[in-house]
C-alpha cells in the first residue's frame, strides 16, 4: 500500500527491504532482532515530503511513517522503559527544520534515556565537507562545485554517490563502484546509529580546549557515511549534521500529524485485539527500477463490519488530539516530554505531566495590528460575550469559594479571591471595564522564569539556605539569560527577602532607559519619589555589547555619586503574570493575572529597575456598528495614544479584554474575538497597519555607485502551513551604504545556485540566498501579484495571484527572530483584506 494512502495501515512492523535493483538487501530476521528501525525508512518519507508542495499530501505521508514508528514503540518498548525513542526522534528531526540545540536534545535520545539537558552539535562546514570528501572519495572541488550547483551539501552529497555508480546493480553480491572502491555486504544503518553518533559528538562538544575533538567529529561522522546504502540516507544525514533539514514540514504539521497517529494507532490497536489475527509485513519496495517512486507495502487487513461507523468517532478524536496537543505544546514548549506523555500516556498522561513549569518558556501571546482607534474600539464592542453576566462572574476563576480565616495558608487561589472581593466592592456602583491599553514599549519581548531552589550545602546554619534560579527567553523561546546578567543579579537581591514567593512566570519588555534622579533640597540621594525612567528606542538596546549588559549595575544601589545621563541601563515592565508558587494561570481572565501580579510583586517595583506596564481601563458598551454609544472610551484611548507616544516614548498601545485568558494557541493566526491582543501603533493612520517582517530569499546585481553590491533585494513572508517563503516585493529603499557592504558580504557567503525548494515566487533574481535572518519593513499598501507568492492560493478569486507590497523601505534587522518567526501568508491577507475595506469606506 502506497505511504501516501489514506487507507495506509501498520498493524506490525517487522521487515524492511529493497528490490534487485538496489544495493542493499536487509533480511526479516535482521529487523525483527534488532532494537531500532532502519535510518532508509526515515530518509525516504522525508524524500517524499519534500518533493510535494501539497499540505495534505505531505501530512498524510508523516501521519503514515509515524503510525509505523509508533506501532515499533509499542512492539519493542520493554514495561520499565520511560521513553520512546524512534518516534522522538523522528518528529524532533522535523520540527523547525532545524537540529537546533532544543530539537537535538530529543533527536539524540537513547532507548530507555530521558534527557534533561538540551544536546548540541557545532559542526562545521569544513568538518563535514572532510568527512564526506574521505568517505566519498571524491576531492573537495567536486564537492564545491555540486553545492553550487545543487544549493544544499546533503543534495550535493547524494549526487555524487548516485553518480558514483553505488546501488546500480542488486543483490548484496561485493562489487566494484564508480571510483574502483569495493562496496560489501554491510549493515543496515539504523536510527540508533544516528542517535548514538549525535549523542557522542554532544559530549565531544563538552570537552573545552581539547584539540583532537574535530578529528574524532569527523571520524564520528565517517562511521555513518561509510555505511549508507542509499543516497536519500546520506542526504538526511548531512542535513541534520548541518543543521539544515529544510523538509518543508513545520513544526505544527509534525504536531498535527503525531496526534492523528496517536488516534489512528489506538484504534489500529484495539482492532487487532479483537480480531487476533496474523501480524501484518511491512516492506519498502521500488516497483519501477527507473524512478524514485517507494511504497510502503502492507498486507490487507481484515474488513471490520464497525469501521465504517467508526469512521465519524476517528476523525472527530484526531481533531480533538490535534487540537489538545498544539495547546499543551503551546503552554510546555518541550517537545520531548509531550511526545513521551502522549505516547506513553495517551491524551490523559499528556494532559496531567506537560503543563506550565519553571524553566520550560512558554508560547507568548502575540498582537494583530489594527489601523484607528475607532476599528479596534469597534472591534472589542461587536464581540462582547451577550452573556456577560456569565463572564463577570466568572472572573474569580483563579480562586472560588468560602472565605478563608486568618490562619488559612497564603495560597494562589486565596489571595486571587480577595483581590477580586476588594476590587468589586470599589467597582459595585460603576460601570465595569471590559478592556485595558497598555503602552507598547519599545524594548525586547522576555519570559521571566524564577524558582527558589535548596541550597546545595547542608548541615549547619546554611541547611535553611536556600538558592534562586532566574532565567530569561526571548519572543522566540531562545534562554537569553547571559545577555541580562545584571538583572539577573538585582532580581535575585530583591527577592531574597520575598520568601513568600516561590516561583513565578512572568511577561514583559525589557527596555533600554536612562535613569535620571533629581536632587531633594535636603540633599538626599536617589529615592523612588524623586527618580526619573527615559525611556530610549530598541535600537540602543540592540546594539549594547553582552558585556555592557553584564556590568550595568552595582547591587548596591547607590546612584548619588554617579552622572546618570551618562549610563545606558536597562528596565523590566512587567504586563502579565503566568505562573505563581506552583499554579499555572492560563486559564484565569486577565483582571485576576493583574491582580495577582500586582500583589506578588509589589515590594520589588524600584522605577528604573522594576515597574509595572502603565495601562487604563476602559468601559464598552455592546454594539454593531454605531461607534457614538462607545465616543467615550474612543476619546479616552485617543487621549492615551497621543501619551504614549508623547511623552511616554513608547511605539503606541496593547488593547486587552480584561476577561481573557492566556490562550497561547491562539496567537499567530487568530487574533480576533472578544479575548485578542490587539495593538495600535503611532503610525496607523498608514494604509498599512503595521510593519511587516521578511525574510531575503535573493537579490540582484546593483547600478551605477551601487554596482558593487547587492540592490535590490526580494523578500519574502512564511507559509506555516507549507514551511514555503512567499515572495512579496523587491526592497532598495531605507538602506545605508554601510549596510548595502554589510549584507553584501553577508549573503555572498550564502549564496546557493538555484532557488532553494522551499522558496515560492515568480521571480528571477540573478542571486539566491538561503534563508537565514528577518528584516522589518513597511511600504504604502498591498496589491494583487502575479509574480509574487505571499498569500498565494488562499484567496477567494485569485487563484495562482498572491499579494505584493508597494514602496517598499527598510527599517531595521530584527535579530530577535528567526525566519519561521517571520509574518505568515495569512497575516498578509489580513492586512489587505482591512485595507481593502478601509478603502472603500473611504470612498
Amino acid at each position: 500500500m502506497d505511504i501516501t494512502s489514506n487507507y495506509f495501515t501498520s498493524k506490525q512492523f517487522n521487515a524492511s527491504k529493497l528490490s534487485q535493483s538496489y544495493y542493499y538487501h536487509h533480511t526479516t530476521s535482521q529487523t525483527t532482532s534488532s532494537s531500532s528501525p532502519p535510518f532508509l525508512h526515515f530518509a525516504i518519507a522525508l524524500s517524499q515530503v519534500t518533493s510535494t508542495t501539497k499540505r495534505l499530501l505531505k501530512e498524510q505521508i508523516l501521519t503514515n511513517i509515524l503510525l509505523v514508528y509508533l506501532y515499533y514503540d509499542r512492539r519493542k518498548r520493554n514495561q520499565d522503559c520511560c521513553s520512546c525513542p524512534t518516534t522522538t526522534t523522528v518528529i524532533t528531526s522535523l520540527e523547525k527544520n532545524s537540529m537546533s540545540s532544543t530539537t537535538t536534545l530529543h533527536a539524540t535520545l537513547l532507548a530507555g534515556n530521558v534527557a534533561t539537558h538540551g544536546y548540541t552539535l557545532n559542526i562545521g562546514f569544513a568538518s563535514i565537507s572532510s568527512s564526506l570528501c574521505t568517505s566519498l572519495q571524491c576531492s573537495k572541488t567536486l564537492l564545491r562545485q555540486k553545492i553550487q550547483k545543487k544549493g544544499e551539501m546533503g543534495d550535493a552529497a547524494a549526487s555524487i554517490w548516485s553518480g558514483s555508480g553505488v546501488g546500480s546493480s542488486g543483490g548484496t553480491q561485493s562489487r566494484i563502484d564508480g571510483w574502483g572502491i569495493q562496496k560489501k555486504k554491510r549493515k543496515c544503518l539504523e536510527m540508533r546509529d544516528m542517535i548514538d553518533v549525535i549523542s557522542c559528538i554532544n559530549d565531544m562538544n563538552q570537552s573545552n580546549g581539547d584539540k583532537g575533538v574535530e578529528k574524532r567529529k569527523k571520524d564520528a561522522m565517517s562511521k555513518i557515511f561509510s555505511v549508507v546504502h542509499h543516497p536519500d540516507e546520506l542526504r538526511f544525514a548531512v542535513k541534520i549534521f548541518c543543521n539544515n533539514m529544510r523538509t518543508g514540514a513545520t513544526l505544527v504539521t509534525v504536531m498535527r500529524c503525531l496526534a492523528a497517529a496517536h488516534v489512528l494507532h489506538k484504534y489500529n490497536r484495539i482492532n487487532a485485539d479483537m480480531e487476533e489475527e496474523e501480524e501484518e509485513e511491512v516492506v519498502i519496495i521500488n516497483e519501477n527500477n527507473n524512478n524514485n517512486t517507494y511504497y510502503f507495502k502492507v498486507r490487507p487487513k481484515k474488513s471490520n463490519q464497525n469501521n465504517r461507523d467508526c469512521k465519524s468517532k476517528i476523525k472527530q478524536d484526531i481533531i480533538h488530539a490535534q487540537e489538545t496537543f498544539r495547546s499543551v505544546y503551546a503552554r510546555h514548549n518541550d517537545l520531548k516530554s509531550c511526545v513521551v506523555a502522549l505516547v506513553l500516556g495517551g491524551m490523559e498522561g499528556l494532559l496531567s505531566a506537560c503543563d506550565v513549569k519553571v524553566g520550560v518558556p512558554v508560547q507568548p501571546l502575540l498582537a494583530a495590528p489594527s489601523r484607528s482607534v475607532e476599528e479596534v474600539v469597534l472591534h472589542y464592542a461587536e464581540n462582547i460575550p451577550s452573556s456577560f453576566a456569565a463572564v463577570t462572574s466568572s472572573s474569580s476563576s483563579c480562586g472560588k469559594g468560602d472565605d478563608k480565616g486568618d490562619n488559612e495558608e497564603n495560597t494562589v487561589e486565596n489571595r486571587c479571591i480577595t483581590a477580586t472581593n476588594n476590587t468589586s466592592e470599589n467597582d459595585a456602583s460603576d460601570d465595569i471595564p471590559l478592556l485595558t491599553a497598555e503602552y507598547k514599549y519599545d524594548g525586547q519581548r522576555a519570559q521571566i522564569h524564577y524558582q527558589r531552589i535548596p541550597s546545595a550545602d547542608d548541615g549547619g546554619d546554611d541547611a535553611q539556605k536556600e538558592d534562586m534560579n532566574i532565567l530569561f527567553f526571548s519572543r522566540n523561546l531562545d534562554n537569553v539569560t547571559v545577555k541580562f546578567t545584571a538583572l539577573v543579579e538585582w532580581m535575585k537581591s530583591r527577592l531574597q527577602k520575598l520568601e513568600m514567593i516561590r516561583s513565578f512566570i512572568l511577561d514583559a519588555e525589557i527596555v533600554a532607559v536612562k535613569r535620571c534622579c533629581h536632587q531633594t533640597n535636603n540633599g538626599q540621594g536617589c529615592s523612588s519619589s524623586n527618580a526619573e525612567t527615559i525611556l530610549l528606542p530598541f535600537q540602543v538596546l540592540s546594539t549594547m555589547k553582552r558585556s555592557a549588559v553584564a556590568a550595568a549595575d552595582e547591587l548596591d544601589m547607590k546612584r548619588s555619586s554617579r552622572n546618570d545621563d551618562d549610563d545606558i541601563e536597562l528596565c523590566i515592565f512587567a504586563f502579565d503574570i503566568i505562573y505563581l508558587d506552583g499554579k499555572a494561570l492560563v486559564e484565569h481572565v486577565l483582571i485576576d493575572r493583574r491582580k495577582l501580579l500586582y500583589q506578588a510583586l509589589s515590594p520589588i517595583v524600584q522605577p528604573g529597575y522594576f515597574e509595572f506596564a502603565n495601562s487604563i481601563d476602559i468601559v464598552l458598551n455592546p454594539t454593531t456598528d454605531d461607534l457614538n454609544s462607545n465616543s467615550e472610551a474612543i476619546l479616552m484611548l485617543e487621549s492615551y495614544l497621543t501619551k504614549s507616544i508623547g511623552p511616554g516614548r513608547c511605539e503606541g498601545v496593547m488593547l486587552k479584554s480584561l476577561y481573557s485568558k492566556y490562550k497561547s494557541s491562539d496567537t499567530r493566526e487568530k487574533s480576533g474575538g472578544f479575548g485578542g491582543w490587539r495593538k495600535l501603533k503611532k503610525d496607523y493612520v498608514d494604509t498599512i497597519a503595521d510593519s511587516i517582517d521578511v525574510v531575503p530569499i535573493g537579490a540582484w546585481r546593483g547600478n551605477g555607485r551601487k554596482n558593487k553590491w547587492f540592490s535590490p533585494f526580494l523578500l519574502a513572508v512564511y507559509d506555516p502551513d507549507s514551511g514555503d517563503f512567499q515572495s512579496l516585493c523587491r526592497c532598495m529603499s531605507g538602506f545605508s551604504d554601510d549596510f548595502y557592504k554589510e549584507k553584501s558580504i553577508f549573503y555572498s557567503n550564502r549564496l546557493i545556485e538555484t532557488k532553494s525548494s522551499v522558496v515560492s515566487t515568480n521571480e528571477n533574481p540573478t542571486f539566491w540566498f538561503d534563508p537565514c535572518e528577518v528584516w522589518e519593513i513597511r511600504g504604502a499598501d498591498l496589491t494583487i501579484s502575479p509574480v509574487h507568492h505571499a498569500g498565494r492560493g488562499q484567496m477567494m478569486g485569485s487563484a495562482g495571484e498572491g499579494i505584493s507590497l508597494r514602496f517598499p523601505r527598510f527599517v531595521r534587522l530584527r535579530d530577535d527572530k528567526a525566519p519561521e518567526d517571520a509574518t505568515t501568508g495569512r497575516q498578509i491577507i489580513e492586512l489587505f483584506h482591512s485595507q481593502s475595506q478601509r478603502q472603500n469606506v473611504m470612498k
